[in-house]
């Protein structure tokens, strides 16, 4: 059912019952991808976010935020052991929007801690991913039913002129399912963007650095991601969204990819403590994934430059990307970064 502002509330679960009901199953026994990314498409490719109960969060993202299941399947224990250090299967599920080539992979772990990645004690300003935003045409109308769901919200709709647009904007911060901030951000002024439903794009993935050179190192040195944004903001325009004490300076850098949402780094005159809870086995955003024409040749570039590959490369055929083989490397400030090339 196409989503639309009349219909959104009465079709929200219809949507996602309808998102369930046609899947394209891919594991690793079937090598059967869903839906190839072009080979042009570079940058954050996939958002590997692990979840307490797989079928809840698919349903939200396609039930609730109009993403679409363009494949399922599993991890057996050769890859998970390997590549994520955890014992057991993993069942995933693959969901997009039709604007980009970026995939959500939403990931069960056997081996899950139960644990949240994100908790009320995390500060906006600590090092780590911190987001997954997405373009809203109703923030107002979409906080109302959310809450009516039972969800909170980190920060309630807000309003301000983004200088780096020029635009008026309003943006919430959802506290999404497993502790998840979801972004939404709305255009105010003219001209805003034309929608079919309630949602579009991906806008970018947030996240905070302690050290731009070293972010500079990583995204585009070693993932040859060109950065077209770096600039100090005005003080206090971000502080409501992101809870940041009163007289913080806030930069802000984007690293843009090819048919994928921008990597926007942020860095605070403040100091946080890195999010050290972002790894596989707890709930939440825990890794990018960049697809490279030569893994070995980026991997070497990656050790070169002072980060670590925490996960040598394991073949594997994963829904929507199909035969691939991934490695994982800690970025900067403990980011994990799953890096892989299609075979």
């Amino acid at each position: 059912m196409e989503m639309t502002r009349r219909n959104f509330m009465a079709a929200a679960g219809v949507a996602a019952a309808a998102a369930v009901a046609a899947p394209v199953i891919a594991n690793a026994d079937q090598a059967a991808p869903a839906e190839e990314a072009p080979a042009e498409d570079a940058g954050a490719v996939r958002i590997c976010i692990s979840c307490n109960d797989l079928d809840r969060s698919r349903d939200f993202f396609c039930g609730q935020l109009e993403f679409t299941l363009v494949g399922e399947g599993i991890l057996l224990e050769d890859v998970v052991e390997p590549l994520y250090g955890l014992p057991g299967k993993a069942r995933y599920a693959m969901v997009k929007n039709e604007y980009q080539a970026t995939v959500l992979q939403l990931i069960e772990f056997e081996a899950k801690s139960g644990e949240c990645i994100r908790t009320d004690e995390n500060h906006g300003y600590d090092p780590g991913y911190f987001d997954v935003a997405v373009r809203c045409d109703e923030n107002y109308v979409v906080a109302k039913h959310l809450k009516k769901l039972g969800y909170t919200y980190y920060t309630e709709p807000y309003e301000y002129t983004a200088e780096w647009s020029g635009s008026t904007v309003s943006e919430a911060v959802l506290k999404g399912v497993d502790n998840v901030p979801t972004t939404m951000i709305m255009s105010i002024s003219e001209p805003r963007p034309e929608f079919d439903g309630l949602f579009k794009n991906i806008t970018d993935i947030a996240l905070v650095i302690s050290d731009v050179d070293r972010a500079d190192l990583f995204w585009e040195g070693v993932l040859d991601m060109p950065k077209v944004y770096d600039e100090e903001l005005e003080d206090g325009v971000v502080d409501p969204i992101l809870g940041l004490p009163e007289g913080t300076h806030s930069r802000m850098i984007y690293y843009a990819g090819v048919n994928t949402p921008s990597v926007e780094a942020l860095k605070f005159s403040v100091e946080g403590e890195q999010v050290t809870t972002a790894v596989p086995e707890n709930a939440g955003i825990f890794a990018l994934g960049y697809p490279v024409a030569d893994l070995d040749a980026t991997l070497q570039k990656a050790r070169d430059n002072g980060f670590e590959v925490v996960a040598e490369p394991v073949e594997s055929v994963i829904a929507v990307f199909g035969h691939v083989r991934s490695a994982m490397v800690t970025g900067p400030d403990g980011m994990l970064a799953e890096i892989f090339q299609k075979l």
